[in-house]
């Protein structure tokens, strides 16, 4: 079961975090993100017995075109999975019902770095975000736009929050 998570949550989340990736630093940058009111969605897969087994994060991105129009933008960073439960379609379900989510509350471009390999199988593209400019430009970040929505024409400058810097 996928549903939103709670404040009092966070401990549990940050141990499935660490769990998922076997280090410490994405589950301090979920901290941080929530810390400074930086995160736009926070959802939880819980088991049968309610035990979180998954975690995703959106989190805010200031995104203007090169005309200085806002584009409602979201980055999903991270989706964390128990190991014992990953291949088995917990975190495609939760970047599933993300997107949806996200899309609901009016956002526009969600984008991601990581695995193309990965993410290309919801959606994201590399060549979406080509004209994607910030920090982590490059071959592992991707895009796609939510909703009804189209991509963003022209050259799009994204500002990650600072958590990530």
């Amino acid at each position: 079961m996928i549903g939103p998570a709670r404040s009092d949550e966070l401990d549990a989340i940050c141990v499935v975090v660490q769990a998922a990736f076997g280090r410490r630093d994405e589950s301090l940058l979920v901290r941080a993100l929530i810390a400074d009111g930086a995160a736009a969605l926070s959802l939880v897969a819980r088991d049968a017995a309610g035990r979180i087994e998954g975690h995703v994060l959106y989190s805010h991105l200031l995104a203007t075109s090169e005309e200085g129009e806002r584009v409602t933008a979201i980055a999903l960073a991270p989706v964390s999975v128990l190991p014992e439960r990953q291949g088995t379609g917990v975190g495609a379900a939760l970047i599933a019902e993300g997107d949806t989510a996200c899309a609901e509350l009016g956002i526009t471009l969600s984008v991601v770095l990581g695995d193309p390999a990965y993410y290309t199988r919801f959606g994201y593209e590399v060549e979406a975000a080509r004209d994607l400019v910030c920090a982590y430009t490059g071959p592992h970040l991707m895009a796609k736009a939510l909703g009804d929505a189209a991509l963003p024409e022209g050259r799009v400058m994204l500002a990650y929050p600072a958590a990530f810097g």
